[in-house]
């Protein structure tokens, strides 16, 4: 049962014993899918003691989101497939939620997860969108100022963060700023969403979701 269980207690070290969905998983015979997913696990808590809980959590929920969206528009990354392949065989087939696939995606995640919770790399994504003299009396774009759409160009910050996913999360993704036939990439937004809890936070916000604010705070290692 993990009805008491917190976030990041989704493994046994000892074990190997994936505990992070209602059903467990036995990866003793999968040596390097266990160490890819202890690895991530340690990371995850090193990010809970320096960034804090409550920001931590929200961008633990936007990543697990993210990587499935990108999943599903091909932008994905090989070492999923192969986690599952070594799991499962190569003619596997899961569901989001089956054990497999969660341990298959927790290191993904967890990268995309470190840095949606950083102060530094949130501000070349963020930040860039909002310069001083951005009036905030027009809101026309979910809440965002009416000149944004300029705003949403990409910058040396933003490249800069693009780069880091790539590296680190999502080989193939690209930065695509604009709606198509009134629909935005999955990415493009949490931009638009984050940066409306800025301008216009909504007083209906999800408990999981922390006010802006939490995301800037550093605790000591």
């Amino acid at each position: 049962m993990r009805f008491w269980a917190r976030l990041e207690d989704v493994i046994c070290p000892s074990h190997w014993v994936w505990t992070g969905t209602t059903s467990s998983l036995d990866l003793s015979n999968h040596p390097k899918v266990a160490s890819e997913v202890i690895t991530a696990n340690r990371r995850h808590r090193r990010l809970i003691r320096r960034h804090g809980r409550l920001a931590v959590r929200a961008a633990y929920y936007d990543a697990k989101r993210l990587c499935r969206e990108w999943n599903k528009i091909g932008i994905f990354n090989r070492k999923i497939s192969q986690r599952l392949t070594d799991i499962l065989g190569p003619r596997w087939s899961v569901r989001h939620d089956d054990p497999e696939s969660e341990a298959a995606y927790y290191p993904n995640v967890i990268e995309l997860t470190r840095i949606l919770s950083s102060p530094y790399w949130r501000s070349l994504i963020l930040d860039e969108h909002l310069p001083a003299s951005t009036p905030r009396e027009s809101f026309e774009l979910l809440g965002v100022p009416a000149d944004f759409c300029w705003l949403m160009e990409s910058t040396p910050g933003i490249e800069l963060f693009v780069q880091e996913i790539r590296r680190a999360v999502a080989p193939y993704f690209n930065w695509h700023p604009y709606s198509h036939y009134g629909s935005y990439p999955a990415f493009t937004k949490w931009v638009l969403d984050e940066l409306r809890e800025r301008f216009s936070p909504s007083p209906y916000r999800h408990p999981l979701r922390p006010t802006p604010e939490v995301f800037g705070e550093e605790t000591a290692h």
